[in-house]
């Protein structure tokens, strides 16, 4: 599973949310497990590399993030959807063990010693080992990231299952299309590594070397990535 850690240099001192009752701001070091976890979960199952800031700037721009609170619970539902990701979320800790055996990974939410903390915190479980310990991707650090005793659940007030998606969703998803036409998503949101080299627009046209309307964009991408027919919707960049 790949792993992020809200301590990274390259996020940690950046401003989570506005300033909050008390006059301070929170930093991604403190309260950055929710987009941390939610980037592992995408990562690890659609197989492209989507970092915390992604999963940060998408929740803070879509009212996700709270001064007091951190990330709210329905974030991860609808910033993993964006990539193709199903995620569900389940009160309490019941079905947790089942999912892990079935090789699921599912983020946790709990309050307490072990991988959480007396505010509450977000950790991914990533599997279980043969001897039932459940494996733990901890965002605040890699030492924290092990094997814990199945016991660790007792603290869990919530889960999070997530849905490996199917490779027809990822590469329509992947490249800004909602299926059916349910709405809009931004390429940028999705495939944020892609580089746009045509505009939509008058340009010239790449084969008859004169200029005409072109009713779409040009992106480049790893080579070998597979480009198929992509069902009704709206690409907004």
């Amino acid at each position: 599973a790949v792993y992020y850690s809200q301590d990274d240099p390259r996020w940690a001192n950046k401003d989570f949310t506005s300033t909050n009752s008390k006059g301070k701001k929170s930093k991604f070091k403190k309260a950055g497990c929710g987009p941390t976890s939610a980037a592992m979960i995408v990562s690890s199952l659609t197989g492209r590399q989507v970092d915390p800031m992604q999963a940060y700037e998408f929740a803070n721009r879509n009212g996700y993030t709270d001064p007091e609170l951190g990330t709210r619970s329905d974030f991860f539902k609808d910033f993993a959807s964006v990539h193709g990701v199903e995620i569900n979320e389940r009160k309490g800790k019941e079905g947790i063990i089942e999912q892990l055996k079935q090789r699921k990974m599912v983020i946790l939410r709990g309050e307490g010693i072990g991988p959480f903390t007396k505010s509450g915190h977000y950790v991914v479980a990533t599997g279980i080992t043969k001897d039932g310990k459940i494996l733990i991707n901890d965002p605040l650090n890699k030492k924290r990231s092990k094997a814990y005793s199945p016991s660790v659940i007792n603290k869990v007030t919530s889960h999070y299952v997530a849905k490996s998606p199917s490779m027809f969703d990822t590469q329509n998803k992947m490249f800004g299309f909602t299926e059916y036409g349910s709405g809009n998503i931004r390429i940028k949101d999705i495939y944020g590594n892609a580089r746009i080299t045509g505009d939509y627009g008058c340009r010239s046209d790449p084969f008859t070397v004169t200029r005409k309307m072109l009713c779409g964009i040009d992106l480049v991408y790893v080579y070998g990535t597979p480009i198929n027919s992509f069902p009704m919707g709206t690409g907004v960049y």
